[in-house]
């Protein structure tokens, strides 16, 4: 039942770490370099304190969202929110990540924004959320840039992705495009249709269709 544990021992995938504060991070990882295996430390709650050790051993962190208040009273209000500016200055490999499991994945674009708003390029921030993600969860041959030879795993957005009124309207895995449409959208697009009907709402091609005399 220890199989699955010898590409980690081996070095060939890398093993998560989750640690809160900076003590916490500190000996979990003096632990998992003891052991010779690629570490990633996920969360990023303590590791503006570790910035030395994170950079000399070359660890790569995951931050789990910046949205998100100061987990100690004395910490200042910008903790997560200028996490990922901290760790680009220091050239440790990073991503971003959501937080709050599955539902919240819509928000990753958000999490992003917020930390150019505090000090972190815009192209950096990009990667974060891409290129930078796969390449430290070992799949940057296949994933995280539309680039010759890997899948085709991207999305179209109206507007500016990193805005939070902007909006997805087309996505693709593998090269296979995904239905967004979901009870929401279909309810919305069942009023809309009641809408246009009245001559409330313009009708696909822009025009207002007159009112349905009943």
């Amino acid at each position: 039942r220890f199989l699955a544990l010898a590409p980690a021992l081996r070095g060939e995938v890398p093993v998560l770490i989750r640690a809160r504060g900076a003590e916490a991070v500190r000996s979990s990882l003096a632990w998992a370099l003891g052991l010779g295996v690629r570490s990633v430390l996920v969360g990023g709650d303590g590791a503006e304190s570790c910035i030395p050790f994170l950079a000399q051993h070359a660890v790569p962190v995951i931050v789990t969202g910046t949205l998100r208040l100061p987990s100690r009273d004395d910490d200042p209000y910008d903790a997560a929110f200028a996490l990922p500016a901290a760790l680009a200055a220091a050239k440790i490999p990073f991503c971003i990540a959501g937080d709050g499991g599955h539902s919240n994945v819509r928000n990753l674009a958000q999490h992003a924004a917020t930390a150019v708003a505090f000090g972190l390029d815009r192209a950096t921030a990009e990667r974060a959320i891409t290129s930078a993600a796969a390449a430290i969860l070992g799949v940057g041959d296949e994933l995280g840039a539309i680039e010759r030879g890997k899948r085709a795993t991207l999305f179209l957005a109206k507007g500016d992705p990193f805005e939070i009124e902007s909006r997805v309207v087309a996505a693709w895995i593998d090269g296979r495009r995904i239905d967004l449409a979901n009870k929401q959208t279909r309810l919305a697009e069942k009023y809309r249709e009641k809408y246009r009907q009245l001559g409330l709402w313009p009708a696909a091609d822009g025009s207002t269709q007159e009112p349905v005399r009943r």
